[in-house]
């Protein structure tokens, strides 16, 4: 780890927290300065959409695998990790006047879906709502998934990181810092 990163990580990510309060909805604040994030991590490679409009910074144990419509990634080999997606078009948004509680909700429904656990939290590339969810907890099927709706000029993007969560231990660090890479080209 970089002394930039010693040193500008737990300072922004105590600013993106800071005064999160998941049940009172708050007014949308201005987005952290991309100028104050310090770069990818050593070894992290930039993966662009398809249409140009999306970026991405990913760890070396995620590897994108398509990138046309929507930046797809996973551990490899695929169905044995994390899986990660970034969606930056402009459909499918949330309804006219649809709460982006809601529209994660049922955008990540699945049969045993758990309850989800809601945050607000600032972004470089704007405002986001984060949703935490375990579904099928104690069975085989566990699932853990972590996603972000980002509120942008354009609309909502959406980065959903998901896969069992005994998979998760060695990249939680990770996990927190990909959405921090998101960047939006229009």
């Amino acid at each position: 780890m970089t002394a930039a990163w010693r040193i500008g990580l737990p300072l922004l990510l105590s600013t993106l927290l800071a005064g999160c309060d998941a049940g009172v909805p708050t007014e949308a604040a201005t987005p952290v300065p991309a100028a104050t994030v310090p770069g990818p991590p050593d070894g992290w490679r930039w993966v662009d959409g398809h249409d140009g409009e999306l970026r991405l910074s990913l760890p070396p144990w995620l590897e994108a695998f398509d990138t046309r419509g929507a930046i797809f990634a996973n551990e490899v080999p695929a169905g044995d990790g994390l899986q990660l997606l970034a969606d930056g078009r402009p459909e499918p948004q949330p309804a006219f006047g649809e709460d982006l509680r809601t529209w994660m909700t049922t955008r990540l429904a699945d049969v045993g879906t758990g309850e989800p656990v809601f945050r607000d939290v600032l972004l470089p590339a704007g405002p986001a709502l984060m949703l935490e969810r375990i579904d099928r907890p104690a069975t085989t099927l566990e699932w853990r998934h972590r996603a972000w709706a980002i509120r942008t000029q354009a609309g909502v993007v959406f980065l959903w990181i998901d896969g069992p969560p005994g998979l998760w231990d060695p990249h939680l660090d990770d996990v927190a810092r990909i959405p921090m890479f998101l960047h939006l080209t229009r």
